[in-house]
């Protein structure tokens, strides 16, 4: 067997996200597939920010699972591309997928009181995952909890505050 490099794709230096034909379907056994999403493309670029709108049960969450890669059975991405940085993310190992979720792209749920402890600190939750990955020393891992929460414009104050006491939109953030 042959280990081959995942393939790459030359864009433009401002594209930084294509994707290309790009379907989803649920398949049971025993079932047709239903097919939720159908044949989508786009080119995001380097600054851009993209809002995407729907009717609830529109394909919106199933996309956005399927551009990262985080959809469960029985969802599988049945035609298209997804090109990061000109790699096509459908080919990563889950290591080189890992690597990438963690300097490069991510996805914001719009429940983001869900995903945060309610008992912990909204710093606690930094320096939990910084010690799960094991990427950010620990002596470091408060001055990158400082700058990823200034980086979403937040004040570094929030990393004593608890998940209740920010609004909607800072817990989203955070």
């Amino acid at each position: 067997m042959t280990a081959m490099a995942p393939e790459t794709t030359p864009m433009p230096n401002d594209i930084l996200l294509d994707v290309q034909g790009l379907s989803v379907e649920y398949a049971s056994p025993g079932t047709k597939p239903v097919t939720a999403v159908e044949n989508v493309s786009f080119s995001l670029r380097r600054g851009e920010f993209v809002g995407l709108v729907g009717e609830s049960g529109s394909g919106k969450s199933t996309l956005g699972f399927a551009l990262t890669r985080l959809q469960k059975p029985p969802a599988r991405i049945s035609a298209g591309r997804i090109l990061f940085g000109g790699r096509d993310i459908r080919e990563l190992d889950a290591e080189e997928l890992r690597r990438q979720r963690q300097g490069g792209f991510a996805m914001v749920l719009q429940s983001g009181m869900n995903a945060l402890n309610p008992v912990r600190t909204v710093g606690n939750h930094f320096r939990d995952i910084f010690a799960a990955h094991g990427h950010v020393p620990k002596d470091a891992r408060d001055a990158r909890a400082r700058e990823l929460i200034g980086k979403v414009g937040l004040d570094e104050s929030v990393l004593a505050r608890y998940p209740g006491e920010l609004s909607g939109g800072m817990r989203q953030r955070a």
